[in-house]
Parts: structure tokens; sequence; C-alpha cells
């Protein structure tokens, strides 16, 4: 109950972790062109509409036309999400923007549908957000209805991850070459996943040691299994969770160029690694409401100890 009455995500964690979300979408759509977001399938080109489920994506609303104009309304929705402006606003644009991408696209990857399911629970937390810009503090305490809509949605956003490292760890082990810690060598070489570029040599030279394969492939499982244990502990657990993401979606990112899906995960964790808490923002209307949200919230504490 205590941590109910206290909580207040309208933060830089919050602003920080949805424009990191946003951007990596963004990216797809600046730097991959239409042809190859829409890849032919049974040589038929175009974004996937499933009938009766058009409305789901803007490509696929008055059929396949325009797609230019359509690519281009997004993308405006997006660049207006990463650049922090009136989150309340642009909540349902930014959900909508991201359902026309990963439902439409041929070929999505993980990172588009974890940024989906995750925008859905986050959602609720952008509508109740008044702020003109989420990296500017909030001048006045959040009524107790909308801390309860928060608190379960952020809540509901860390069991998610909980459950996608859990699993993935977990899945992972019943798989042979994860079992005896040699996927991470078949992985650099994969055609289609492999390295490539400048870190190439580094991590085939890595993979051809033994120990570097086995620490590469089983601490891959050991952190999952941490990252997914520290998501639903408290503040302190939750910033080394964070930690251990960037670490690993960096590494992911380096040796496979999997840009996007990287960066939603690390998005993703810095919502999770939200405190929770907020300062108000100072001057004369902050002070004010301050003064009588302190108030406030020390009878709702003790009621709540009651």
């Amino acid at each position: 109950m205590r941590k109910l009455i206290r909580y207040d995500g309208r933060n830089i964690w919050f602003g920080f972790g949805r424009s990191l979300i946003a951007f990596a979408t963004l990216s797809e759509l600046l730097f991959t062109p239409l042809a190859a977001l829409f890849h032919p399938v049974a040589f038929v080109y175009g974004p996937i509409c499933r009938p009766g489920m058009e409305f789901l994506s803007m490509y696929c609303l008055g059929g396949n036309t325009g797609l230019t104009v359509k690519n281009g309304i997004i993308i405006v929705i997006l660049l207006t999400v990463v650049i922090g402006w009136r989150p309340r606003w642009t909540a349902i644009p930014h959900l909508y923007a991201t359902s026309s991408v990963t439902t439409a696209m041929t070929l999505p990857d993980g990172g588009d549908n974890i940024a989906l399911i995750v925008l859905v629970l986050l959602t609720p937390i952008a509508l109740i957000d008044s702020r003109r810009w989420v990296w500017a503090g909030p001048n006045a305490r959040m009524r107790i209805e909308s801390r309860g809509i928060g608190f379960v949605s952020i809540w509901a956003i860390r069991l998610q991850m909980f459950y996608v490292y859990s699993d993935s760890a977990i899945a992972k082990m019943g798989v042979g070459d994860w079992a005896n810690g040699s996927a991470f060598y078949y992985f650099v070489r994969d055609k289609m996943f492999g390295s490539a570029g400048f870190g190439k040599s580094f991590w085939y030279f890595i993979s051809d040691n033994t120990f570097g394969v086995l620490a590469v492939t089983w601490g891959s499982i050991i952190l999952e299994l941490a990252i997914a244990l520290f998501t639903v502990l408290s503040a302190r657990y939750r910033i080394a969770a964070l930690t251990l993401a960037v670490f690993l979606h960096a590494a992911i990112w380096l040796a496979m160029g999997l840009f996007s899906f990287s960066l939603v995960m690390i998005g993703v964790s810095v919502i999770v690694a939200n405190p929770d808490r907020v300062s108000l923002r100072k001057g004369p209307v902050g002070n004010r409401v301050r003064k009588k949200g302190v108030i406030r919230a020390e009878e709702l504490e003790m009621v709540g100890e009651a």
C-alpha cells in the first residue's frame, strides 16, 4: 500500500526509456527502404494487411497505396515522441505508429513485438502524464487514482520483462548447442545474423577460443536470469538489471548488428529501472502544490499504515 501511495513515475527514467523505444522504431523507418520493410511474400509486394484487421496499421488504411505518405506521418509521430513533447497527447499516436510498423512489416524482429507489448502497458502511464515535456519535472503531485493506474502499469511491464528474460534463459537450456556451450560459435558464423563489419575478426577470435565460447554462451544465460530476477526486486536491484541489460544488448548489437532490437530492450530496461519517485519542479506554483501534496501524502500513508 505504501509503495502505491508514494508512486510517481513522471521522471527522466520514463521519458528517456520511452524515447529510446520510439527511436528504435524510427531508426528502422529512416534507414530501411520501404521495399525492404515490405519484402515481397509469394511475389506480392506491400504491407501485411489481414482481412478485418486493417485498422491495426496505418499502412493498411485505404488499401496498399500512399505508402510513402503514410510512412512520413509515422516518422513525424515517432520524432515527436523522441523529443519528449506532450506524453499524454502522443501516447495513443505512439502506440498506433508502433502497431502500424509491427503488424504490417513483412519480417518484424523480436524487438518490434516487445516494443508493441510494452507500449500497450506503458500507454496508461503516458495518458496520466500532463507535462509539456518529459524532461521537466511535474509541478503537482499525482491524484491517488492516477498513482494506482501508474503503479499497476509499471509492475505489469516489470512482470512482462521478468517473463521475457527468464523464458529466454530457460528455453536456451533445452537446446543442445546452448547446453553444451557452443551456441556462440555458430551464431557469429551464421550467414544471415552472424557477425559482420569491423567487429567480425574480434568475435571470430573470441569464438575460436574454447573458454571464450563457453563464457559468452553460458554467460548470456546467467545474465538473462540475473536481469529477470533483479527486474522484480527493489530500485537498487532494478538499476543493476539495467546495467546488465545495457552490457548484454550492447554486446548483441556489436556482435550481430541488431541495433533496433538492442535499443528497444535497453529502453524498456530504463523504464523498468524507474525508482517510482519524482521531485516536484521548483517555483511558486510547484512550492504551493508541494506543501499541499505532502500533507495529503502523509495522510494517505497514515491510512495505509492503519
